[in-house]
């Protein structure tokens, strides 16, 4: 593992900010959290280099790595479940032409009546097999 490969994906411009963060969260000053997102974009890199895993293990405190690493599974765990850009989504699918069935022929109507109450951020649950029977 070496310093200037990581210098090299951060990019020098970025390297001083990254450094510096990085001795931060090494001394207990920043939240995982924190500092992934605010370098989710290096971090990225260099685990698509194959640099994350080295760099984290020269964290000399073992909750500190264990902390970044499940943080880091997390993210990379929610962005492979992503849906693909070219599924239709439930918004899509209610203001295309066929705007009272979705591509799974349920109704827009009975997979709004799954989600949250209004502003409540509560996304729509998928309708079960006894909702596709009644409709």
């Amino acid at each position: 593992f070496c310093v200037s490969s990581v210098r090299g994906v951060v990019g020098e411009e970025a390297f001083d900010a990254f450094r510096a963060a990085s001795a931060a969260f090494r001394r207990g000053e920043t939240e995982a959290a924190d500092y992934y997102t605010e370098f989710s974009e290096q971090f990225a890199a260099l685990d698509d280099q194959g640099l994350f895993q080295p760099m984290v293990a020269l964290l000399p405190d073992a909750s500190r790595r264990d902390d970044l690493l499940q943080f880091h599974e997390a993210v990379t765990c929610a962005a492979s479940l992503a849906p693909h850009p070219s599924f239709p989504t439930l918004s899509a699918a209610a203001s295309g032409p066929a705007a009272s069935s979705s591509s799974n022929g349920v109704s827009s109507s009975a997979a709004k009546t799954r989600a949250g109450p209004p502003g409540s951020g509560a996304a729509p649950q998928a309708p079960n097999r006894q909702d596709q029977e009644e409709g």
